[in-house]
């Protein structure tokens, strides 16, 4: 190859606090939109001896803005949102046993998403991309739970479970709702046995199997195509694990920040490439946001935006992150500021698979790591680098087809 230095647009590392609400003390930060403009998640609200979650929705122009409640219901939660920030979806909570999924739009404010009457209780966690499909549980305390979606506001529809009268949890859904992801119980039912989960209208529901001498297994988000699955999956120990799943690779143990003994992913970017969650050590329990790439494993938010010359005085992001950008770099969470809990958002660099070497060009040296990996191969070969950061299309091989992504990234400033 010739000589070239293709350098990739990155947004510098940034970091800001969200606030509360009025009168509120707290706040947490649950989701955010594809286009990494909205924000939504749950205030908590001081009352006489108590307090109570309230959902809010917060842009850069409006900042934080309280959604109310259903009619009758004394608290909600904000759990997911569309990809342009215009509609939320969360629960509200009439009593400690009763509680309804709600669809927000600023038009039609709150809405209750309706279950048939065998499933009265219903929990929605989040929202497709294209805002027509919201995904969640409902069910009653007598049967079961099975995992749900409401399309387009209608009644929902039960997505089943993995044997019948078995609980199942679905926690998102691909860009256009055709792939849901979640969590299910497997038999012999017990507490520890349960699966990850993807769903297709062609194939219904497949559990996704578990790490080897593992009990469970979870997942929590996926890439816009449904084709890439990030959760968590317990060991030998029964600590959890962060996990990647693809289709070619099968379900990969990602591990943790050091010292850690707890970690897992709740949310990935579009591509796949980027992944976000919690690690977690146990004496003294300190839970610590984290990303993940390919290339540099799973990194310490706040370490890495420190390094990058980022002010986090009075922060310590000791709670968690939950969402990011579709373009993997905006980043959602809830962190510990002068004492109290207050969401986030973290912006780091954007991922650019060809730049192999981390100094922000496509150059000869990244050809130079490159020929290595195409040489050996097969991603789960021995000689293979550690999560297979040359596995552009990540089917598990390292081959023309990436060379190919790779020369286009080398001659058009273009990262595959």
């Amino acid at each position: 190859m010739v000589t070239a230095a293709a350098s990739h647009a990155s947004p510098p590392p940034s970091f800001q606090g969200l606030g509360y609400g009025p009168g509120d003390n707290e706040s947490f930060g649950n989701a955010i939109s594809a286009d990494g403009t909205t924000v939504v998640g749950t205030t908590s609200h001081p009352i006489p001896g108590n307090s109570v979650p309230r959902p809010f929705r917060w842009t850069q122009s409006t900042g934080m803005v309280n959604l109310g409640t259903l009619p009758g219901a004394p608290w909600s939660y904000a759990t997911g949102v569309s990809g342009d920030g215009s509609k939320v979806i969360g629960h509200s909570y009439f009593t400690s046993t009763t509680n309804s999924g709600f669809l927000w739009t600023a038009s039609s404010g709150m809405v209750k998403l309706q279950t048939p009457a065998a499933h009265p209780r219903a929990y929605s966690n989040a929202m497709s991309a294209d805002g027509h499909v919201a995904v969640g549980q409902a069910g009653n305390d007598a049967t079961s739970y099975p995992a749900y979606r409401w399309i387009d506001g209608a009644t929902g529809t039960t997505i089943g479970s993995l044997a019948p009268g078995l609980n199942a949890q679905a926690h998102f859904a691909s860009a256009d709702g055709s792939v849901i992801v979640g969590v299910a119980y497997d038999t012999p039912p017990s507490f520890d046995n349960y699966v990850a989960f993807r769903w297709t209208s062609a194939t219904g529901m497949v559990g996704l199997g578990k790490l080897p001498d593992g009990k469970s297994s979870r997942a929590f988000g996926c890439s816009a195509n449904g084709s890439v699955l990030v959760g968590g999956a317990s060991i030998e120990s029964g600590h959890e694990r962060a996990i990647r799943w693809t289709q070619a690779g099968g379900m990969q143990n990602l591990g943790l920040l050091p010292g850690d003994q707890f970690s897992y992913l709740q949310a990935v970017s579009a591509d796949g490439n980027v992944a976000v969650g919690i690690s977690r050590r146990d004496s003294p329990t300190i839970n610590r946001a984290v990303f993940w790439n390919p290339k540099l494993g799973m990194v310490d938010l706040q370490s890495f935006l420190v390094s990058r010359g980022v002010n986090l005085t009075g922060w310590k992001l000791e709670y968690e992150a939950t969402g990011i950008s579709a373009d993997g770099t905006r980043i959602v969470g809830s962190g510990n500021h002068n004492g109290l809990f207050e969401a986030f958002i973290a912006t780091i660099p954007a991922y650019c698979a060809a730049d192999l070497n981390n100094d922000d060009v496509v150059d000869n040296a990244d050809f130079e790591i490159f020929v290595g990996p195409y040489c050996v191969l097969l991603c789960d070969s021995p000689e293979m680098q550690k999560f297979c950061p040359s596995d552009f299309n990540l089917d598990w091989v390292v081959d023309d087809l990436d060379f190919v992504a790779f020369a286009r990234a080398y001659d058009t400033h273009e990262c595959p």
